[in-house]
C-alpha cells in the first residue's frame, strides 16, 4: 500500500475490508486482551444494535470471501478461496508481498503479489460499489 501502486478505488475496497474486520473483531491486534470482562467476543455492554451491525458484517466477510452459512453449510464467496488468502494475508496480516508471492512462483514473487492484491481489491470495488 505504501508504494503509490495501488489506484484510489483499489484503496476504499482495502479500508472497507479492514473495516469490516475490524468491526468482526478480526484485525490484526498488536496487544493482547487480558481483562476477561473486555476481551473480544463477549458481549459485556454491546448494545442489541451494534450485536446486529457485528453479525451482517460478518455476513458481509462470508458474501465475499465464504465461508459457513446459517445451514451449517461453507458456500463461496465471489473471491476465489486461493486469491482471497492471498489478498488476505498482505492486507490483514501483513505478510511481506516477496514472502506471499513467492507462493505464485518464483519469478518477480512481489510484483504477483501486487497484482494478486490488485484483482481481489477492483473486484471488491466492483461488487460492492465503491468509490474512492
Amino acid at each position: 500500500m505504501s508504494s503509490g501502486d495501488l489506484e484510489d478505488f483499489e484503496m476504499a475496497a482495502i479500508s472497507w475490508c479492514q473495516r469490516l474486520w475490524a468491526l468482526v473483531g478480526l484485525e490484526q491486534r498488536t496487544t493482547a486482551s487480558y481483562d476477561e470482562r473486555t476481551a473480544v467476543g463477549t458481549t459485556d455492554g454491546e448494545s442489541g444494535a451494534m450485536m446486529l451491525m457485528r453479525a451482517d458484517t460478518r455476513d458481509d466477510l462470508k458474501r465475499v470471501s465464504g465461508g459457513l452459512g446459517p445451514d451449517g453449510e461453507y458456500h463461496a464467496g465471489y473471491i476465489p478461496k486461493a486469491y482471497w488468502e492471498i489478498f488476505e494475508n498482505c492486507i490483514r496480516f501483513d505478510e511481506p508481498a516477496g514472502a506471499m508471492g513467492s507462493r505464485l512462483g518464483r519469478s518477480a514473487p512481489s510484483v504477483r503479489a501486487l497484482m494478486t492484491v490488485k484483482l481481489v481489491a477492483a473486484f471488491i470495488a466492483q461488487q460492492e460499489g465503491l468509490q474512492c
